[in-house]
């Protein structure tokens, strides 16, 4: 068999300085979102408490599938069933009160 013989395309090279390597290599590592950069300003109600507030409810919220896959003890269930009938009973009785009030 023949196999064909491709040239090689030849890249130009180019000669750079340390320092300009240097240069190169802290721009490739520049955050381009970075606010000093992009020269943009938070607005006031991004404060730093709010940010860990709400990446820890992005973080509950990516965990609820993981939490909800895993099996239930039979005895927290039992309990959790018995609070969750009597949190109805009692949010009903309340419901059924507010409406009485009301109604007179």
């Amino acid at each position: 068999p023949v196999y064909p013989n491709f040239p090689k395309r030849l890249k130009p090279k180019t000669k750079l300085t340390k320092d300009q390597l240097r240069e190169k290599r802290k721009m490739r590592n520049v955050n381009p979102y970075d606010p000093e950069i992009a020269q943009e300003k938070f607005p006031e109600f991004y404060t730093p408490s709010r940010v860990r507030l709400f990446f820890r409810m992005i973080q509950d919220h990516r965990n609820c599938n993981k939490i909800t896959r895993k099996k239930m003890p039979e005895k927290a269930k039992a309990e959790l069933a018995k609070r969750s009938k009597e949190y109805n009973d009692f949010k009903v009785l309340e419901f059924q009160h507010v409406f009485k009030e009301a109604s007179q």
